[in-house]
């Protein structure tokens, strides 16, 4: 059980999931922070590497893996986004989008157009034409004016997340804000205004007859950061927000155990996977520990008395988004969760006992997949661990778990997760999407859609400058008596 089968040494460091694709003798897909994009067989062998010339950060991802024609998608730090044949490595387009890409793009079909959903520093968010690369819209997603930075490392989840059967694109950024918009043309849906910025890509989940979407809030190297997993309705209203401790920087895993609705979540520092009972106000069920092992650094720098955890020398935190599956094949569901000290954990979903411990050896920043990439009739579990892929054979049959949150729309929907409001569309079904009761051009859609923009751009302007202008002052101040007033985050 979990025994080692293959290891892939690769170009450099790697900080992306892999992606399980079936294209010729191509069955991993790995990015490596040198821009390094690589074909693995199932053997984990090499079968072509592409250099993209900077650095990699997002993850590889695809419409269909294995379907003819279906493309790979990823972008680099110099705001390079390519599409490649997964079985040759072959560019068949690319786009240079000017600034930094580090979220992963995510895909679904409008309107019978298969789209990919892009989002670059700058900030803005893209829907491009997933076969040629063309832009169908383009949307800027306003700034921080408090901190002086732009970034976008949530990625695009889609999903019909009000259940008006229309698909939305929700995304978070580090401005403090979560954004909903239209994924045929890039309309403002809503937006909200959070204490805090977000990196963390929203999942989708229905539970007690209401669609939730959810994700987690940040934690700052140099602040305290809202540290919760946040549940919001179809109209952006927090319906519950459960402090876990610490940032949640990765996906929330969302999967029906035992019947019972149940959110997990890995988060950054002190660096633990923590399960909640979704349904009505969240609960904690049980939380462990990934550390602290040899490799664990906990200094008063990370943690002083009396304060909230910092993470700039937490090597146990988590960027993780944990994969769940009965990979031992004795019918109960496990969690599997990496952490930057090296351990892998494999944890009984309903107890929170740990069935299994893995030790690659080297920091697993990427997240765990699965899938029967070596035709054995058994799924392999792949681990992303320092500038290595590592192969462990499992128990389980069934459908994989191909890449990040599920892959392709990133909404975690259609793996384990409980649907009692109604099925949640499928990238591959939303062409049946139907334009939302009041989203034409009427007049009282034109006022609504003019009172959103309106708000959000006032909210940028006054509140955001306004900020800003405290900071400046504060920094006055830090000159004069050697310590600010204010608690910084991004």
């Amino acid at each position: 059980m979990f025994v080692a089968k293959a290891t892939a040494m690769l170009s450099a460091e790697t900080w992306s999931t892999p992606l399980l694709v079936a294209a010729g003798n191509v069955r991993v897909i790995a990015a490596a922070r040198d821009g390094s994009l690589i074909g693995l067989d199932g053997g984990l062998q090499k079968v072509w590497s592409l250099a993209l010339g900077s650095e990699i950060t997002a993850s590889p991802n695809c419409a269909t893996p294995g379907a003819p024609g279906s493309l790979v998608t990823v972008g680099t730090h110099a705001g390079r986004m390519v599409a490649v044949d997964p079985a040759t490595g072959r560019i068949a387009w690319e786009r240079d989008l000017h600034r930094e890409i580090r979220a992963t793009v995510s895909f679904a079909t409008v309107g019978g157009r298969l789209l990919a959903y892009v989002a670059s520093y700058g900030d803005r968010l893209r829907a491009l034409d997933a076969l040629d690369g063309t832009t169908v819209w383009s949307r800027w997603l306003p700034p921080s004016v408090w901190a002086r930075m732009d970034g976008v490392v949530s990625s695009p989840c889609i999903a019909d997340v009000d259940g008006d059967g229309e698909l939305e694109v929700v995304i978070g950024t580090r401005a403090f804000r979560v954004y909903c918009l239209s994924a045929a043309d890039g309309r403002l849906k809503w937006w909200r205004r959070l204490r805090y910025g977000v990196d963390s890509t929203a999942t989708v989940l229905d539970v007690d007859g209401r669609r939730l979407t959810l994700f987690g809030t940040g934690e700052a190297l140099n602040g305290r950061g809202d540290n919760r997993v946040l549940a919001l309705d179809g109209a952006g209203r927090i319906v519950w927000g459960f402090g876990v401790g610490a940032g949640v920087d990765a996906c929330t895993t969302n999967a029906a155990v035992e019947g019972v609705p149940m959110v997990f979540a890995a988060t950054l520092g002190p660096g633990e996977l923590v399960a909640l009972r979704a349904s009505g106000t969240a609960r904690e069920e049980w939380r462990v520990s990934l550390g602290p092992t040899a490799r664990c650094e906990h200094t008063p720098g990370c943690s002083p008395p009396g304060k909230p955890y910092f993470t700039a020398n937490a090597t146990c935190r988590s960027y993780t988004t944990p994969c769940v599956g009965d990979l031992d094949g004795d019918g109960r569901l496990e969690v599997v969760v990496g952490s930057n000290n090296g351990r892998v954990l494999i944890v009984d979903a309903a107890t929170g006992r740990v069935r299994h411990e893995l030790r690659p050896g080297l920091p697993v920043r990427g997240s765990p997949v699965y899938g029967d990439v070596d035709d054995d009739g058994y799924a392999e579990l792949i681990i992303a661990a320092g500038d290595t892929l590592q192969s462990f054979g499992t128990r389980l049959q069934g459908p994989a778990w191909p890449g990040l949150n599920g892959g392709a729309g990133l909404n975690g929907a259609g793996l384990l997760t409980p649907s009692p409001g109604g099925p949640i569309p499928s990238p591959e079904d939303s062409d049946k999407a139907r334009a939302a009761p009041g989203s034409g051009r009427s007049p009282g859609a034109i006022a609504r859609q003019a009172r959103l923009e309106a708000g959000l751009l006032a909210d940028w302007m006054v509140r955001d400058a306004g900020r800003r202008a405290l900071t400046i002052a504060d920094k006055a101040v830090e000159r004069l008596r050697g310590r600010p007033v204010m608690d910084y985050r991004y």
